[in-house]
């Protein structure tokens, strides 16, 4: 593993269990998108986010093959498999997908979802301290990731 990842992309005992409860297919994948979380609170969009080394070290790790450049790591938006493993990562994080009353609260409803108000209704960026009310917990850390369990 390269100094930058240092423990970002080790799994700890609590995350071996998850991972390990899922098909053997989906290990890896599912280890990706548990630790990208966890350092950075949201999924990854692309594969040039994810750092290759790393990837394949806990791709040795966990014992399944390494991926190769062809077979995408990072699933189909529309994949119901990853879907669902999103949303346990999220529960476990205590996080859940932002809705349209997520943006009214915020006030960048009209950014996120035109059409739904008019701009002069709504302001162009979220009211000070309007993000604060909305978000009860703070993003995750390695930390407190391994605390919660």
């Amino acid at each position: 593993m390269s100094a930058i990842h240092e423990g970002v992309w080790d799994l700890v005992p609590a995350d071996r269990l998850l991972v390990e409860a899922k098909r053997w297919t989906n290990w890896l994948r599912f280890a990706v998108m548990l630790l990208f979380f966890r350092a950075r609170g949201r999924f990854p969009r692309v594969a040039a986010e994810l750092d290759g080394a790393a990837v394949a070290e806990l791709a040795r790790t966990l014992g399944v093959p390494e991926p190769s450049i062809a077979e995408p790591l990072l699933p189909d938006a529309a994949d119901r498999t990853a879907e669902r493993q999103r949303a346990e990562i999220r529960a476990l994080f205590g996080f859940r997908e932002a809705s349209a009353a997520d943006a009214e609260a915020l006030g960048c409803a009209t950014r996120l979802l035109p059409g739904l108000a008019t701009p002069s209704s709504l302001p162009r960026t979220p009211r000070p301290g309007a993000v604060r009310s909305v978000s009860s917990r703070p993003p995750p850390t390695a930390s407190r990731a391994s605390s919660a369990r």
